[in-house]
């Protein structure tokens, strides 16, 4: 039977013969994003320990990891078998388990790529997949760098990289500096529904920045628990924190969770500069009628922040900042969010090129 639909749309299934395929642990690939891995180790946001259930479950999701590289193969492969969790949000399958690439030298690398996923291989809230990532025009070979990056929202069991047989390889250019950004959030930090893995804030910003930043976004369960704040703080050398968990919390839970949170990082990182985000802007918070005024809790949370702010200052913290989530988005921040409640890619987007600037110049004073 004929089919009518468009061509782009049919995945069809490859398994990669006659590719050489590497793991990640090889030289001289650089992998990023999980602090605690060791080479042949899972690939988990956070070490084990005891930590709340919710970011307990989110852990294993790779969200903010990045496999970065040079190579002179004119074709990608990735071979990957992945598992998620249930979720009621419309996270895109692309942003959930797929990977996608890069191409390019830091500050001008550009989408290259995605991991298109034959449904057939799809086994409930599990997949395995053989995929072409990257395939140069013409088959031309010459050395390119490339960033792929891991899914959002999945559990990697198993990962491998394809490339032509005879293919070389080198380092990929180096960071503007290896200390990494430590950002700790919520769903929309961790890239809810985001319709690929590079549109996610944090991988935007790292690729701005041309930093290594740590992705801790825990859907519903990015909470200000103190234990959290306990292991954040075993980073060594982190150029900066991000806490970013606003909209997990209520208000109360805000005003009493964030200066613990800060005072237990402070313990171990007197210096470190430490910016607070208040919560994004929802579309319930616009006023569609004139005589409403803006949402009361988005202006009690943002004053929670400030007096946060005012206290820290005042005993003698210079390094501590603030940066009030509802300027983020724009004017017309109601097209910025997919659900009413997680960003779309414009509100990703958005989010990190306003957020970029601030956080340079922080980082380079």
């Amino acid at each position: 039977m004929a089919d009518f639909y468009d061509p782009y749309m049919r995945v069809k299934l490859e398994n990669g013969t006659g590719m050489d395929w590497k793991s990640v642990d090889d030289a001289p690939f650089v992998l990023e994003g999980f602090y605690w891995r060791k080479p042949g180790g899972e690939f988990r946001r956070m070490p084990h320990c005891p930590l709340p259930p919710g970011v307990e479950a989110h852990a294993p999701q790779t969200a903010g990891g990045q496999l970065r590289f040079k190579t002179d193969s004119a074709k990608i492969m990735l071979r990957a078998a992945v598992r998620t969790r249930d979720n009621d949000a419309d996270i895109m399958t692309y942003g959930r388990i797929g990977f996608d690439i890069y191409c390019g030298a830091p500050g001008v690398a550009r989408y290259a790529g995605v991991t298109h996923i034959n449904f057939d291989t799809v086994r409930s809230f599990a997949a395995e997949y053989c995929t072409t990532l990257f395939s140069a025009p013409e088959g031309r070979r010459r050395m390119r760098e490339f960033t792929i990056n891991f899914p959002l929202y999945a559990q990697v069991d198993r990962l491998e990289i394809g490339f032509e047989p005879g293919a070389e390889f080198a380092a990929p250019s180096p960071r503007v500096c290896d200390r990494p950004i430590v950002w700790y959030g919520t769903s929309i930090t961790q890239g809810c529904c985001a319709s690929r893995p590079g549109m996610a804030t944090a991988n935007i910003v790292s690729r701005l920045l041309n930093r290594p930043v740590l992705n801790f976004g825990f859907a519903g369960s990015g909470k200000g628990e103190p234990e959290v704040a306990e292991v954040l703080a075993e980073i060594g050398s982190p150029a900066m924190f991000l806490l970013d968990y606003d909209a997990n919390t209520t208000e109360e839970e805000l005003e009493t969770t964030l200066p613990e949170f800060i005072r237990i990082l402070r313990k171990r990182h007197p210096e470190t500069p430490v910016m607070t985000i208040s919560r994004l802007p929802f579309p319930a918070d616009f006023p569609f009628d004139p005589e409403d005024s803006f949402e009361e809790n988005t202006r009690r949370r943002r004053e929670i922040h400030r007096l946060n702010l005012f206290r820290l200052r005042e005993a003698g913290d210079r390094n501590i900042h603030f940066i009030d989530g509802c300027s983020l988005y724009g004017e017309d921040f109601t097209e910025c969010s997919s659900d009413n409640c997680h960003s779309s890619d414009l509100g990703f987007y958005r989010t990190a090129h306003a957020l970029a600037p601030e956080l340079r110049r922080i980082l380079e004073a």
